[in-house]
């Protein structure tokens, strides 16, 4: 249970915390033996990888109204730009701009929006 919350809350550290979260695993995994490590490796990367290519792409499109195309490219954009600060405020970003369109510019002018 523990290893499980403690890796619940590195997720939210992009790319780096999977990693952190997979040590403690793969630590004790080792007291039982190679086969075991080599199982909880395989485990914490499927399980990551679900979560981070799969899972949270689907939440971002229901919870933000954003497409997963355009999370991934503002990630890859911000990134190229700011490094890994530009990959970890991405999202928020790009969630923000699009909320601050609709808000200033659709709502408000309307018909020029569908001209």
């Amino acid at each position: 249970m523990p290893l499980g919350v403690l890796a619940g809350a590195l997720t939210f550290i992009p790319y780096l915390g999977a990693i952190l979260a997979g040590i403690p695993g793969v630590i004790v995994a080792a007291t039982v033996g190679p086969s075991t490590i080599l199982w909880v490796i395989l485990l914490y990367a499927f399980c990551h990888l679900v979560e981070g290519y799969i899972l949270s792409l689907i939440v971002m499109r229901k919870a933000a109204h954003l497409r997963p195309a355009l999370t991934v490219l503002s990630m890859v954009f911000l990134g190229g730009l700011y490094g890994f600060f530009g990959v970890v405020i991405a999202t928020p970003l790009t969630a923000t701009i699009i909320l601050l369109v609709q808000e200033i510019y659709i709502q408000d002018n309307p018909r020029e929006f569908l001209a």
